[in-house]
């Protein structure tokens, strides 16, 4: 991986992180952890993975999903505040259970 393709996933972690805590009204959202930002195939379209730690177990990962995608306006907003690019990646939500 490039040094700026590493350094935009850093940037775009860390805003995530912010987004997620400070920004959205969901808690379920808020709880969650961002394991890792890598590009996906490039620095164009990037894959975030999403940690649950204490999530009920009833919750799919699909529900979880459409809660990002439902928060994608507000997260993109971050993107669009905090990283130095013209255009904001594409990022793909992925979610994993905190023991995985």
């Amino acid at each position: 991986m490039s040094h700026k393709a590493l350094q935009l996933c850093k940037q775009v972690r860390r805003s995530l992180e912010l987004s997620l805590m400070s920004e959205c009204a969901d808690e379920l959202l808020q709880s969650m952890t961002v394991e890792s930002v890598e590009p996906a195939p490039d620095d164009k379209h990037l894959r975030a993975t999403f940690s649950l730690q204490d999530a009920e177990p009833s919750l799919s990962r699909e529900e979880v999903l459409a809660r990002l995608e439902a928060a994608r306006p507000v997260l993109t907003e971050g993107l669009i505040q905090t990283i130095s690019r013209r255009k904001v990646p594409d990022i793909r939500f992925e979610v994993i259970k905190a023991a995985e």
